[in-house]
């Protein structure tokens, strides 16, 4: 991959050289991709991460690869890996703020940054912006910002103001294609009111915990003792920074 990457970025000065689009149409190359994508559980962030800025890097180099992208599985390839195969568990994450599924992506801080740019890559042609419409990522790709996965001290892969790189990559799409800007807005409303109920939430344990008021039967966190109390306390201060560095581009 770091080879093709680096014939890419010197194809159009070498012409023995090909560059990376003609790469990319290789059965060979596309059949490495694809499966690193579909088992990025085995692979790791990191690869995968690779894997990502090589298609964005090669899609906004030549919109025309863009076209075999979507039409060689890469896309469909890359959807899954970051929002799972079971369309069902796509469509409900989000979409309540009560019933949240947990993210799908690897907690990896290089996967998290390139994923925005690949979004934005694939958006490029019409007919590539109706396919990220219509499988619309962002409550996805957003939700690693309220989730106890990606934060501490459950992983770091949102340190280094990974938010507002983030933040900065999803600007970027809704600039360059203004259709997306609705799908991506409503996303950034879901998680401003996930992480507002995940503090209500806590207030009403810490409450039952302090004054012996009753916990909601309903509440997946009825049983927590005082450290996992503690733990939740952080991880709201971290949701509410991640959305406001995010925000704030």
């Amino acid at each position: 991959l770091t080879v093709v990457f680096h014939q890419h970025e010197t194809g159009a000065a070498t012409p023995v050289v090909p560059a990376g689009g003609a790469q990319l149409r290789k059965p060979e190359l596309l059949q490495v991709l694809t499966d690193i994508m579909d088992n990025v559980n085995c692979y790791g962030g990191v690869l995968a991460a690779l894997v990502a800025t090589l298609l964005s890097d090669v899609m906004n180099s030549d919109p025309q690869i863009v076209h075999d992208v979507h039409s060689s599985g890469l896309a469909k390839s890359f959807f899954d890996m970051i929002l799972g195969k079971d369309i069902e568990s796509r469509t409900s994450l989000g979409e309540t703020v009560e019933t949240w599924s947990e993210p799908l992506i690897e907690p990896s801080a290089e996967l998290i940054m390139a994923i925005p740019n690949v979004i934005s890559a694939l958006s490029l042609t019409e007919s590539g912006m109706k396919v990220v419409t219509e499988t619309n990522p962002f409550p996805t790709l957003l939700s690693v910002f309220c989730s106890p996965k990606y934060a501490m001290p459950n992983s770091r892969c949102l340190l280094n103001e990974m938010s507002a790189i983030v933040g900065t990559g999803i600007d970027e799409i809704m600039r360059h294609n203004p259709s997306l800007r609705n799908i991506v807005l409503i996303a950034i409303i879901q998680v401003m009111k996930r992480i507002v109920f995940i503090g209500k939430n806590l207030t009403t344990l810490e409450d039952a915990r302090d004054f012996g008021i009753a916990a909601p039967s309903s509440s997946q966190e009825a049983s927590m003792h005082v450290p996992d109390l503690e733990v939740a306390r952080t991880h709201l201060m971290q949701y509410g920074y991640n959305i406001t560095q995010l925000i704030e581009q």
